[in-house]
């Protein structure tokens, strides 16, 4: 999921981060991050992960099993290689 630009502000995104959370392992998924990241995002990225559901597949996950990507040009190869790797987790 692409959160570069995010703010607190789009809550739209926030449901969908609670849906992500809720639904798909955290190995099934990649979150790209401005660089630097902005306090905004991971603020939220803690206080949604921190609120998943008990039936939650990630409900005994820690943030730090996140995969997180703060993006620059230089590491669009890691995050082409993360994402083809958390695709092969859906399967």
């Amino acid at each position: 999921m692409d959160l570069r630009g995010f703010k607190e502000a789009n809550k739209g995104v926030r449901y969908e981060l609670e849906m992500l959370f809720n639904h798909v392992p955290a190995q099934g998924f990649v979150i790209i991050v401005d660089a630097p990241v902005l306090d905004d995002q991971m603020n939220v990225l803690s206080e949604i992960w921190q609120s998943v559901n008990r039936n939650s597949p990630n409900f005994n996950c820690s943030f730090s099993n996140l995969k997180i990507i703060k993006y620059t040009p230089s590491k669009v190869q890691k995050i082409i290689q993360s994402l083809s790797e958390s695709s092969r987790h859906l399967h």
